[in-house]
Order: structure tokens, then C-alpha cells, then sequence
């Protein structure tokens, strides 16, 4: 499964791919709760990748480390 995302100062772009090959978009805040949300739509069955330019993508590395994703 397919998994990106996109990281600013306010707000996280995830583009995911379910099993059957459909793609979603999501646009969340980049706090706990917007982290939150894409877990709700993702499950834990991804890989996640991410932007790591600048400093706004540790928040949702730390979250995903210590969830062990």
C-alpha cells in the first residue's frame, strides 16, 4: 500500500492507497488530532513516507515512532 505525505507549519497532505487500488487524499492539521484522523482513515497496515525537509515533520515522526508505524 501506498502512502505520502506532505508536511507545513499548519497542516499535513496524506495520499493513500487502499487494497484495491483506489487512492484518497486527506488535508489534516498538523497537531495530534489531524495525525489522529489520518490513522482513522488509514489503519496501521502502511508504510509511511514522508517529506523531511525543514523542521514541520517531526511532530508526525515522533507520533509514528513511539506507535511503532
Amino acid at each position: 500500500m501506498l502512502r505520502h505525505q506532505d508536511v507545513s507549519f499548519t497542516a499535513l497532505d496524506a495520499c493513500y492507497q487502499n487494497n484495491l487500488g483506489k487512492l484518497f487524499h486527506l488535508h489534516v492539521g498538523n497537531n495530534n488530532e489531524g495525525i489522529a484522523k489520518i490513522l482513522e482513515h488509514t489503519g496501521t497496515g502502511y508504510h509511511f513516507v514522508m517529506e523531511a525537509i525543514g523542521v514541520y515533520y517531526i511532530r508526525l515522526a515522533f507520533f509514528f515512532s513511539s506507535k511503532k508505524l
